[in-house]
């Protein structure tokens, strides 16, 4: 657009009263600035400018009816280096609530947390970097991936320069795993075909289910109370004296509608054991 902008930043504390403009030109040119609606002839390199305003620069070229016209403004480089907020994934506790001028927080996070992604937003849109870690993402937001796959708890650091390259500032996050899911119970225990006896109650353990003389194949469908717990399927086998719990190859899933089906032929019964393993690793 016309006219052309140009930002110019400078170090704190420049005086911008005062300031001299340097043009490289490619052919011979009048430099002129419009000020109070006078045209004043610059000297290259050497006619200083009040630029506590921005300064309308005009080039004029031989034969070209108007001039190019540049609009400098100059701006002193920000210190600010303070963040504006800390985000941390859904189901997270941060510990106190956020603010610009608290260092040191505590976030919670989910048991099962293996990677947590911070992010950033800095007060000024013109800061310069954040680091997590000393992994640098630029820009006034930013984020970074923090490894948990160890351990109850760790500490990252939080690092950002403001656009001056100076002034920085620094915050602490102890991030803390969470308790576990403790329930192992089922939400629902059914039989594909057939009823189980007695009626299904969480707290009930042993059930019964007679098939039809002729069926070849068992399914049942069982569901955990905790979207956090597992469930799976496994019989007994007898080993001389002893019983000891072997694994089945069932097709399908418990979770799904058709259920998971055992073969039945050749036996008159079969134990079949769900087992429910919650998210603390308890059954």
């Amino acid at each position: 657009s016309d006219p052309l902008e140009i930002i110019v930043v400078v170090p704190p504390g420049t005086d911008k009263r005062r300031l001299v403009a340097a043009f490289s030109l490619n052919t011979e040119a009048t430099i002129t600035v419009i000020s109070s609606g006078e045209r004043v002839v610059q000297q290259n390199g050497a006619t200083p400018n009040d630029f506590t305003a921005p300064v309308l620069y005009g080039i004029e070229v031989a034969k070209e009816k108007k001039p190019w016209r540049y609009r400098v403004t100059v701006r002193e480089a920000e210190t600010n280096a303070r963040l504006a907020q800390l985000s941390f994934p859904e189901g997270s506790t941060l510990t106190p609530a956020f603010s610009p001028q608290v260092k040191r927080y505590t976030v919670v996070v989910p048991y099962a947390t293996r990677q947590l992604r911070i992010g950033a937003r800095a007060e000024s849109q013109f800061l310069k970097s954040v680091t997590f870690d000393g992994a640098a993402g630029g820009g006034a937001s930013a984020s970074g991936t923090v490894d948990f796959s160890a351990g109850q708890e760790r500490t990252v650091l939080i690092e950002t320069l403001a656009e001056d390259g100076v002034s920085s500032d620094r915050y602490t996050v102890l991030v803390r795993r969470g308790e576990p899911d403790r329930n192992s119970l089922l939400a629902s225990l059914e039989a594909v075909e057939g009823t189980l006896a007695p009626a299904f109650t969480p707290q009930r353990t042993e059930y019964s289910l007679q098939v039809p003389f002729t069926a070849a194949r068992v399914a049942l469908r069982a569901k955990p109370q905790s979207g956090l717990a597992s469930v799976s399927l496994s019989t007994i086998s007898d080993s001389g004296d002893a019983q000891e719990r072997a694994a089945l190859e069932p097709q399908g899933s418990l979770a799904n509608a058709q259920g998971a089906s055992v073969a039945f032929t050749g036996v008159d019964w079969l134990p079949l054991i769900v087992t429910v393993t919650a998210e603390d690793g308890s059954k």
